[in-house]
């Protein structure tokens, strides 16, 4: 008589590896490239009571001004600005020990602000060292402002039937994960690239071209090269239509806890995993007529797909501008907006005619203002 745990443990040993053979991987390699347009943006503030005292051991700066700063690499990289000789010292040993080990010393330009460009930093994952290049914004005193990732990979691969452009910003963890940057672009028959996603939160779970997969990214060397294998592990769910009108949109995507859903603007019907989502981006179409880019401001609307139903969905133009009026005693608060034709809300500035509006008793104009940037 066979005992029934063997047979049971038999089924699922066997059972398991053919399982596990269903699940359809597409593999994908993306090299490094430096970034000249486009990057991450991480703040620092390292001013009041944030402000550093002096590393383990430092050089000898006299009656020179310095302050000091952190960036968010692993193992941290300390930085010393030197502000009187407009220089920056970098702690690529990760020591806090800035005399005994070689630092590497940059320059600044005045551009606005004291900039700092192409430093060179890493980041040691497992032995493995993930460079990055970066340009450092500060004020021209104490250590407060932002860096911009210009590092990042990307490539060129074939997914569901039709061709892609990828590319990923680390945010200097060496870790794929939502605090990462995206961009994703389809290239047609005809060289065009069509963009899906722009510069969006790094997802573990995207819907495009009617497939869904789980992301998994990893760091390699490759013959001295760190490149980002992506491995895209098709998954099933249950499915609901979305109708889309999309007037003058470019892309558009929606987003929830679980997903990115990349959508085709042209499609009128879209099939997607049921679920609630927010609109995550929608990109108009460029218009050189206009002196600025409308951009996706945010969205209130959850819009709920379900399994076997339809649900709509209308973004885009034209845009309506709005104003909204707030009382406060004897002052008047008046806000600017500019509102698409689902009530999705953008921001936009045009430099050369900014939103202005004027005020009137009877026929009398007795004030005129115009709004700032937003």
């Amino acid at each position: 008589m066979v005992d029934k745990r063997l047979f049971l443990w038999f089924m699922l040993t066997w059972a398991l590896p053919l399982w596990a053979q269903d699940a359809i991987v597409h593999s994908v390699q993306l090299k490094p490239v430096v970034l000249l347009r486009t990057g991450l943006r991480i703040d620092f503030d390292y001013r009041f009571r944030n402000t550093l005292p002096p590393f383990d051991r430092e050089p000898d700066f006299g009656a020179n001004e310095t302050a000091r700063g952190i960036i968010p690499t692993v193992p941290p990289t300390g930085f010393i600005r030197n502000i009187t000789d407009n220089e920056l010292l970098l702690d690529m040993d990760h020591d806090r020990d800035f005399v005994a080990n070689p630092t590497v010393t940059y320059k600044s330009i005045y551009d606005g602000h004291v900039v700092f460009k192409d430093l060179q930093v890493n980041t040691v994952r497992q032995g493995l060292t993930i460079p990055y290049t970066l340009t450092l914004y500060t004020y021209e005193h104490v250590c407060s402002g932002w860096l911009i990732v210009r590092s990042g990979w990307s490539g060129q691969f074939e997914l569901a039937g039709r061709q892609w452009s990828m590319q990923v910003i680390d945010n200097l963890n060496g870790v794929y994960d939502s605090n990462d940057k995206m961009s994703l672009a389809e290239i047609t028959s005809d060289g065009k690239r069509l963009i899906r996603a722009s510069a969006c939160n790094a997802p573990k779970r995207i819907v495009l071209a009617g497939h869904t997969y789980d992301l998994s990214c990893v760091f390699q060397d490759e013959q001295g090269s760190v490149l980002l294998n992506v491995a895209f592990t098709e998954v099933t769910s249950d499915l609901g239509t979305i109708q889309i009108e999309a007037k003058g949109v470019e892309s558009l995507s929606l987003r929830n806890e679980q997903c990115l859903v990349l959508l085709n603007p042209s499609d009128v019907n879209a099939i997607i995993p049921e679920g609630d989502y927010h609109i995550d981006s929608c990109l108009l179409n460029y218009d050189p007529n206009l002196n600025g880019y409308p951009r996706f401001k945010i969205d209130d609307r959850i819009i709920t797909v379900q399994s076997g139903h339809t649900t709509s969905l209308v973004v885009g133009t034209p845009l309506t501008n709005t104003i909204t009026v707030n009382r406060h005693k004897n002052h008047l608060q008046l806000a600017y907006g500019l509102q698409g034709l689902g009530g999705e809300q953008y921001q936009f500035y045009n430099w050369k005619s900014r939103p202005s509006f004027d005020v009137y008793m009877g026929p009398i104009k007795i004030a005129s203002r115009r709004f700032g940037y937003g």
